[in-house]
């Protein structure tokens, strides 16, 4: 999730090119949090388990 500077000729092509780069952070971020999704789950659940008890 990190886009080296880019050289722009024009304010288009800058505005062209951030939303490229916008698209890309949000496809990455997606992939990402279905990726560690399941993980997640497990540890708030291991947390709450913890939390929770009485002892």
């Amino acid at each position: 999730m990190y886009a080296p500077p880019i050289m722009l000729q024009s304010e288009g092509e800058h505005y062209a090119q951030r939303e490229v780069l916008i698209q890309q952070y949000l496809r990455d971020s997606l992939d990402l949090y279905y990726k560690y999704e399941f993980q997640a789950l497990k540890l708030k659940r291991a947390r709450d388990v913890l939390t929770n008890r009485k002892y």
